[in-house]
């Protein structure tokens, strides 16, 4: 009997549809890591002085991106909102 989140055909512990990353790209990340690493090492002082603008940059970022998703959307059949205490 096949419920649709184990393949029938393969026997794995592992779901169908699974995020599961190719070798590849788990390796690809890890070089991508390191050689962020080691050039943040050699250029920190640089890094330090965007720092400032970059929390300047977060701010209107975070207020179009944060937060859309929590209105309230039950209102009453007569058309008046819900109070927020």
């Amino acid at each position: 009997m096949n419920d649709g989140h184990f393949s029938a055909s393969k026997r794995s512990c592992v779901p169908q549809g699974a995020l599961v990353a190719p070798p590849r790209r788990v390796g690809l990340l890890t070089v991508v890591a390191i050689a962020l690493f080691y050039w943040l090492r050699e250029h920190w002082g640089h890094v330090l002085g965007l720092a400032p603008y970059l929390v300047l940059l977060a701010c209107p970022l975070m207020h179009l991106l944060h937060g859309h998703g929590r209105h309230d959307h039950s209102h009453s059949r007569s058309g008046e909102r819900p109070s927020h205490e």
